[in-house]
């Protein structure tokens, strides 16, 4: 599940955003949860639950008694290390907010919608990358971390998961695809037949039988998935 972090105290504002965040992630990120709080106290009271929980924060600048970069400090202090985006009435207020280590802002009521959706996406990706350097899996009983850069594709046989890795290499375990596809998905990896996941930025073309990767192997795509398979790499097109 990938969480965003919404913080306004203007209820029409926090609405607004909502919506435009949710319009932004929904065809890149499935899974997904948007967590909404109209005062800086409220979230902060909440930090010790979602410090680790949340992958992105969109914060306004312009709140009473506690402002958005002074909020933000104080979510660092606390332990919070990912991506923090600013809402602001203005570019002047972002001279300060960089010191807290902001990836980007959004203008109220002067930035595009379509700039609005870059910003946001850009977060997600960011936030991905940071994730999903290593994925930890459990294997003969032993937790063992595996560069999600090295993952080639995975499948099932005889109920077996394998995990291709480039340069030939190969290790199974016990699993079920579906246990395997929810922990992934937020890894960038999609099911494209009830066999075989990929990682999207791997995918080099998709036709409505296969896809081919770009180390070559072509894995081949269900007819019921093809569709999905096919939206989700025209999503991430831009991205790559």
């Amino acid at each position: 599940m990938f969480r965003i972090v919404l913080c306004d105290n203007d209820p029409e504002d926090l609405r607004s955003y909502e919506e435009k965040i949710r319009g932004a992630v929904a065809d890149l990120i499935p899974d997904f949860e948007i967590i909404t709080y109209r005062t800086p106290e409220s979230l902060l009271f909440a930090i010790d639950d979602i410090r680790d929980l949340a992958d992105v924060m969109v914060l306004d600048i312009r709140m009473p008694r506690t402002d958005g970069i002074e909020l933000a400090k104080k979510l660092r202090k606390a332990g919070y290390k990912n991506d923090i985006i600013f809402l602001t009435q203005s570019e002047e207020d972002m001279l300060r907010a960089f010191d807290v280590g902001a990836l980007n802002y959004i203008v109220k009521g002067k930035t595009s919608r379509e700039r609005a959706a870059f910003v946001i996406r850009q977060a997600i990706r960011s936030s991905l990358e940071k994730r999903s350097r290593n994925l930890l899996l459990e294997i003969g009983g032993e937790i063992r971390s595996i560069p999600v850069e090295d993952i080639l594709y995975i499948e099932v046989r005889d109920h077996l998961i394998m995990v291709h890795l480039e340069k030939g290499g190969l290790f199974s375990f016990n699993s079920t695809m579906n246990r395997l596809e929810e922990k992934l998905r937020s890894y960038g990896l999609i099911r494209v037949h009830r066999s075989f996941l990929v990682p999207l930025r791997r995918v080099s073309s998709l036709d409505s039988s296969e896809v081919v990767l770009d180390s070559g192997d072509r894995v081949p795509v269900s007819r019921g998935r093809y569709k999905d398979v096919k939206k989700r790499i025209k999503a991430t097109e831009g991205d790559r």
